[in-house]
């Protein structure tokens, strides 16, 4: 068991026939297969017209891995965000008034999704860091330029970070303003 990533575009927003069960076969015959349903969450607060079902392309997915390696991520999100903040002025410049990726520390790793306009904003912030964390932190560690960078997290933590990372910021880019992350 573990946490499955799919994301996908989002089509039209279509209108089901409430006389049919949602999910069931009578269902599938009708609408298809590739049905999203978008329902209330903070997504709500930046438009109010997000609710209901809506036609979708999947345009990837990934495994996140277990819950718990799930959360390890976050924390070490967490932590080379602080970390590359303290080297990068810039960017501590840029992100002194809010926290970096909180949209995604936050978002419970239930089944949920997060909609088009955090993806935006987690797209924009993964962005920011790639550079700061990918090239000057962990490749700079791998090499032994930064080797206090160990103590905390090992080398194959560290590849595996990085290979999630890239997962999650192509995910967000994709689905920027037109598509939903899925957490499964």
């Amino acid at each position: 068991m573990g946490l499955d990533i799919s994301y996908y575009k989002l089509g039209k927003k279509i209108e089901v026939d409430d006389t049919i069960e949602t999910w069931s076969e009578e269902f599938y015959d009708k609408y298809g297969h590739d049905l999203i349903w978008l329902y209330s969450n903070y997504e709500m607060e930046q438009s109010d017209d997000l609710d209901g079902f809506y036609e979708s392309e999947r345009l990837g997915g990934f495994r996140a891995g277990s819950y718990s390696g799930y959360g390890e991520y976050r924390r070490t999100l967490r932590r080379l965000s602080i970390v590359a903040m303290a080297e990068n002025k810039e960017l501590a410049e840029k992100y002194k008034d809010e926290t970096p990726f909180d949209l995604q520390l936050n978002f419970s790793d239930c089944e949920g999704f997060i909609g088009p306009f955090s993806s935006v904003t987690l797209r924009d912030q993964y962005r920011d860091f790639h550079g700061p964390i990918i090239q000057d932190i962990i490749k700079m560690a791998k090499y032994g330029i930064k080797p206090e960078i160990y103590k905390a997290i090992s080398k194959d933590e560290l590849e595996y970070f990085r290979n999630q990372y890239m997962d999650w910021k192509e995910a967000f880019e994709e689905t920027s303003n037109v598509g939903v992350v899925y957490y499964t």
